[in-house]
């Protein structure tokens, strides 16, 4: 019994910890420290007995509470905790708790997307009281991840109860994207996952350049929301546009039943990315001048737009939903290719929501789709980027939206040149800025891209901020690995991207005192 506790008490306290309590525990044969000994299990409360030379059993102390309270926060972020440990020792035999904190380590992540921690012991000695609360502050967490919150209650004999709790995720980052004028969006995917694709086309072949720092990972993974909630805000962006692609879809089960149930989520805005060009039927698949063409009078176009956006009032009244003006709002990926009775369709959809008590401000693509807004509503093809514009049907998606957005930045500094595009024409500018894009020649065979590039980054950004009429900007994209163009951190740049974006909005808050 008693070779046994004396165990348990060095996986408590480790070499530091045991060469302390040795005195208080009597276990005088410690002749030198012990290596610390890391658990990985999950211990519960537990209770021994012990004989005496009095004929009774004695009654040993126990933990009947093991709790945390974070003791100095900063912009959510948590730096220490204090520990309590509820004690009830009727007999008066307690001589010490030990307590550890023990970061929590991922087999399903690589390290290095944690920042290193070693576990930590803090020896608390009795008061001699029958009910006592003894309490240790742990400063200067690093964070990034849970923690193991273990405690051991050792009288002469050696522990003799313990207790483990489970610490929530601490982030690493101060959350300072609230700190700043700026609304910065980052398109965000959560179609990702090991068994279900994302990573790997049908023949197992990697479809991404760059490698995730967190490594292939899963979208509904809470660890992998935390540390994307994390590195956003604590760089500041704002809000994701979560991109959608349907009630029935995988990703959206990992939206709903992930992220948005997730307990940081509190700590992010997000809004809808309508990807209309995987909603809506094309009108001709198989020609190459029609394959993209979306005809919004073809009843099943029509309908589905219609029941689409009445799913879609589920997220608006989410708290954490991104409002402009008091509007929930709603961005399109694809409206180039809308034709038909664009401004019919549009307002039904307008008329339906607002039955249901919703004003929507919904931001278009357009930024990008042209060399030069003037080409938009103009007859000159060879300055288009796209083949299938029709000046016609984007002067109904420019009426029938709240605010031009992009595609992707304009060529060369244009930014200016569609903002005056878009105020001309009553409506917000909400502009886009992109590190490059990177593709994998697995998924577009025909891309050229544009190879990552933090001036690259830095400039668009710049740009857009400057340019935007509503401080809102959108970033494309903050993990859209398989088009390569994402801001999270990689392995082969670090948080490069995030740093980049971090120090343009410190110098505009700095600029702008």
């Amino acid at each position: 019994m008693g070779a046994l506790n004396r165990r348990k008490f060095l996986k408590y306290a480790g070499a530091a910890g045991a060469a302390v309590g040795a005195s208080a525990l009597g276990l005088n044969y410690l002749s030198k420290p012990q290596p610390a000994t890391p658990s990985q299990e999950t211990t519960t409360a537990t209770t021994a007995t012990a004989t005496t030379t009095s004929p009774s059993t004695a009654i040993l102390p126990i933990i009947t509470r093991l709790t945390y309270e974070p003791s100095k926060v900063l912009n959510s972020k948590i730096y220490d905790i204090r520990v309590d440990v509820q004690i009830a020792d009727p007999a008066k035999r307690l001589s010490s708790v030990i307590v550890a904190l023990e970061p929590v380590a991922y087999e399903q992540a690589p390290t290095d997307a944690f920042p290193q921690e070693e576990r930590r012991t803090a020896l608390l000695q009795s008061v001699g009281q029958e009910k006592q609360t003894l309490s240790a502050v742990f400063s200067d967490l690093k964070g990034g991840r849970e923690y193991d919150l273990r405690a051991g209650a050792a009288d002469f004999s050696g522990v003799v109860d313990e207790k483990t709790s489970r610490i929530e995720y601490i982030r690493e980052f101060e959350n300072i994207a609230p700190l700043d004028d700026t609304a910065v969006i980052a398109d965000y995917y959560t179609w990702y996952g090991i068994r279900d694709g994302g990573w790997t086309d049908d023949e197992g072949r990697k479809v991404h350049v760059y490698t995730p720092l967190l490594g292939q990972y899963e979208s509904a993974d809470p660890i992998v929301i935390s540390k994307h909630i994390d590195w956003a805000t604590g760089y500041g962006i704002d809000a994701f546009a979560v991109s959608w692609w349907g009630s029935d879809y995988t990703q959206t089960e990992k939206f709903e039943n992930g992220f948005l149930r997730h307990p940081m989520a509190n700590q992010m805005k997000f809004f809808i990315l309508y990807e209309n060009n995987g909603r809506l039927k094309v009108k001709n698949p198989d020609d190459p001048a029609e394959r993209w063409i979306e005809d919004l009078d073809d009843p099943f176009n029509r309908s589905r737009l219609l029941s689409d956006f009445e799913y879609l009032t589920k997220y608006f009244s989410d708290p954490q939903y991104l409002r402009v003006d008091g509007k929930p709002c709603v961005r399109f990926d694809y409206t180039t290719p809308f034709r038909g009775d664009i401004q019919g369709v549009f307002g039904e959809v307008r008329s339906k929501l607002r039955s249901m008590g919703w004003e929507i401000y919904l931001i278009n693509d357009l930024e990008g789709r042209s060399n030069y807004p003037s080409d938009l509503v103009s007859g000159a093809p060879l300055r288009w980027r796209y083949p299938n514009i029709s000046p016609a049907h984007v002067l109904q998606v420019i009426e029938n939206t709240d605010a031009i957005g992009g595609s992707g930045p304009p060529p060369g500094d244009n930014y200016k040149a569609w903002r005056d595009f878009s105020v001309m024409r009553g409506k917000g500018f909400v502009p886009v800025a992109w590190p490059g894009m990177e593709p994998s020649p697995l998924v577009y065979t025909d891309a050229s891209g544009v190879k990552l590039n933090p001036e690259l980054l830095r400039t668009t950004l710049d740009s857009s901020i400057e340019y935007s009429t509503s401080k809102m900007t959108e970033i494309m994209s903050f993990n859209e690995w398989i088009a390569g163009h994402q801001i999270e951190p990689a392995k082969e740049y670090g948080f490069t991207y995030l740093e980049v974006l971090r120090k343009i909005l410190s110098t505009r808050k700095a600029t702008h005192r």
